[in-house]
């Protein structure tokens, strides 16, 4: 498995200022994210996870924020 083939969707934004705002606030705790462009959404990812296992410890503490988050598969680059 490639390094970050893991990540955890924590929410959807309509705005990119909610997006980046939460992740300015979940960097302060630790966790590396990223927000993408999905159709009208932004996505909101906790990402660089190795193992689904390291995904699945991440997301026992992030579901007391995000309660409907769940871990997403990463293609690997060039598929």
């Amino acid at each position: 498995e490639a390094e970050g083939s893991y990540a955890i969707q924590l929410a959807s934004y309509m705005g990119i200022q909610s997006a980046q705002s939460r992740t300015q606030w979940l960097s302060r705790q630790g966790i590396k994210c990223q927000v993408l462009k999905q159709g009208v959404y932004y996505e909101l990812r906790a990402v660089g996870f190795s193992s689904r296992d390291e995904a699945e410890k991440a997301l026992a503490g992030l579901r007391k924020t995000y309660q409907d988050a769940f871990i997403k598969r990463l293609s690997s680059k060039g598929k």
